[in-house]
């Protein structure tokens, strides 16, 4: 049978109550340091990956305000270096997903919207918002696998239990071994205190069994033997706060030794980084921050420089690229003064950027928790890009003005020419009339030659109003059958081709989405300078026909003609306003049609290309896509 606790000899409750005690301090002490790890792993972990996020949608800011998907995917790849991070993605404004990590990974493994960061069952998700000033951009989403708690728990348990067993295991052996020297006067001090308990004697004394340690327990028990409770309580209060504190402070120490380490690496990584150049001077002027990027975009390291030439060092000057830099007008030197600047411009020139660079810069000075200052920092960023974007925009709003203007222009000047034109060319038919017979001949021809110049001016001002009217007049585009178009464009010259003899082959043609009206122009202008420029004494035969490219998204039109063909060398000039390859009285017309058909092409976003020998024909080549760009 087992014996109870209470009926076993002192020697062994002494054991037991050794190794209990040993065994409930050491679970105690294990457990409630695996449960503070595990807590402050979970809140490390939250906070790393969160201060991931942060750096994510900081760098994140103008692929979402330009919505750059490849930017945004760029930033994403940064993941790629902590392997627990399973998949990532930028929200934009609306909450839809504008780029993932990793990069194939489909959309609807992402939520739907936006929420809050926490633990979800086996993963860690984190939302961060995207800010540019006080504007949410968008959000950077990120999950994290926990297997790394899940090592760290599985470790932790495991060195709790070796640690346990083992001390367990010393605590027994060294129990049985020092037991009966401890045992035997411990015994005594029972008796001695029974004894003083069930008379309440306190001038009963233990007896002393030596000179050594438990003597001196024999001695020191029964000088305060009285006073024994209040004191062993006062000292396992004492010396509880005591434990308890150590604990703490060791934890604290443990924490920040940690948090400074992260902060370390994360202040690396990001001077590493970040795009824009980061520098910083103690109070001395002497640089103890210069990142990769200000030495890209510098073009140098600050190695080798002079007191208070830093300007002539890395080659800057004014805007204007010609005047020095005055040095106590740089941002670092103006720090090390107390000063702030912000958005200062300045042109880098020297050996590694012979073109120069134009960047923006702002410092300000470093203090210390007194105010004084300690020295400066200044970040700067390439903006010569950004620059000459803004300019080329001026230019082609300018440009765009100016284009306005000048049809504007044209159509009002073309109504106002044609009345004139048409009372030339009525009062010369009504002068012709009243002088029928009695005109010589020399003013007949005259009379003739002005009515024709005005139906010419009359024709050349309606070409002009036909190119201009390509964009302002312009249709929306839709589904237009081209075999259609150049069906109609055959029946409205069925008169021209009966007179020259002539034929019009159409071929195969796709459909594609196109302007109906300017389609229509366009055939018409090509096929009617087929027959015009036809060979006196060979009827014109126009081959049209064409073929898509579904795959690519292209069509391509050609039409051939056999007739009187042009020089190679005027490929490109035929398609120039006003130009012409022949005399007025050889072939009439303007020199507008090719400059119309041109234009067409080029606001379905096409090309047109015209191929020829002289007396061989011609042949225009028309490439358009098949839908047009939204």
């Amino acid at each position: 049978m087992s014996m109870s606790f209470r009926d076993m000899p002192i020697r062994r409750k002494l054991m037991t109550v050794i190794l209990l005690t040993s065994g409930a301090v050491l679970m105690l002490s294990c457990a409630g340091f695996c449960t503070y790890e595990m807590v402050a792993l979970r809140k490390g972990m939250l906070k790393e990956y969160t201060t991931g996020a942060q750096i994510i949608a900081a760098n994140s800011t103008a692929s979402l305000a330009f919505r750059n998907e490849a930017d945004a995917a760029e930033v994403l790849a940064a993941f790629k270096t902590d392997p627990r991070v399973v998949e990532a993605c930028l929200y934009d404004q609306k909450g839809k997903v504008l780029a993932r990590y990793p990069a194939g990974a489909p959309v609807s493994i992402f939520p739907t919207h936006p929420s809050e960061s926490g633990y979800r069952q086996d993963h860690l998700e984190i939302f961060y918002p995207v800010l540019q000033g006080s504007r949410v951009l968008g959000t950077v989403f990120l999950q994290s696998d926990l297997s790394d708690l899940s090592e760290r728990y599985y470790a932790y348990a495991w060195l709790a239990g070796a640690i346990i067993a083992c001390s367990i295991l010393l605590a027994y052996l060294l129990s049985r071994m020092l037991q009966k020297q401890i045992s035997t006067p411990v015994l005594g001090l029972v008796e001695t205190a029974k004894l003083i308990s069930q008379e309440g004697d306190f001038s009963v004394r233990a007896e002393k069994s030596g000179e050594d340690e438990v003597g001196a327990l024999t001695d020191a028990f029964n000088q305060v033997l009285a006073r024994v409770e209040d004191q062993e309580q006062a000292i396992r209060k004492l010396n509880a706060d005591l434990e308890e504190r150590i604990v703490e402070r060791t934890a604290e120490l443990a924490l920040t030794g940690r948090k400074l380490e992260e902060n370390k690496n994360l202040l690396d990584s990001v001077l590493h980084n970040i795009k824009d150049g980061i520098v910083a001077v103690d109070e001395k002027g002497r640089y103890f921050v210069f990142n990769p990027a200000a030495e890209k975009i510098m073009g140098r390291t600050p190695e080798g420089i002079l007191d208070n030439k830093r300007m002539e060092h890395f080659g800057l000057f004014r805007p204007d690229g010609v005047t020095p830099f005055p040095e106590s007008e740089g941002v670092l030197s103006r720090a090390l003064r107390g000063l702030e600047t912000h958005d200062l411009e300045m042109f880098v020139r020297n050996p590694l950027h012979p073109d120069g660079l134009l960047i923006i810069t702002s410092g300000r000075p470093l203090l210390d928790e007194k105010g004084k200052t300690m020295g400066g920092v200044g970040i700067f960023r390439d903006v010569t890009e950004q620059k000459r974007q803004e300019n080329l925009k001026i230019y082609a709003k300018a440009l765009e003005n100016s284009n306005r203007e000048l049809q504007d222009f044209i159509f009002v000047a073309s109504h106002d020419l044609q009345e004139p034109l048409r009372k030339i060319q009525s009062y010369g038919n009504f002068l012709l009339d009243e002088t029928k017979g009695s005109l010589s001949e020399a003013a007949s021809v005259y009379l003739a030659r002005i009515q024709t110049a005005a139906k010419r001016m009359s024709g050349l001002i309606e070409d002009l109003l036909q190119l201009t009217r390509v964009t302002t007049k312009a249709k929306p585009f839709e589904l237009v059958n081209v075999s259609e178009i150049v069906g109609e464009v055959q029946a409205d010259l069925e008169l021209k081709l009966r007179e020259t003899g002539g034929k019009i082959m159409i071929g195969e043609l796709p459909e594609l989405e196109a302007d109906p009206t300017q389609m229509r122009q366009l055939f018409q202008n090509l096929i009617s300078n087929a027959l015009k420029y036809r060979k006196a004494d060979v009827a014109p035969v126009v081959m049209v026909q064409g073929k898509a490219d579904e795959g690519k998204g292209w069509c391509r039109v050609l039409v051939r003609d056999n007739g009187i063909g042009f020089d190679p060398k005027y490929s490109e000039k035929i398609f120039n306003i006003f130009q012409r390859l022949h005399a007025n009285d050889e072939y009439e017309g303007t020199g507008i049609g090719l400059a119309i058909c041109r234009k067409v092409v080029e606001r379905h976003s096409g090309t047109i290309t015209a191929r020829g020998e002289v007396g061989k024909g011609a042949e225009f080549e028309i490439v358009l896509p098949i839908k047009q760009a939204k």
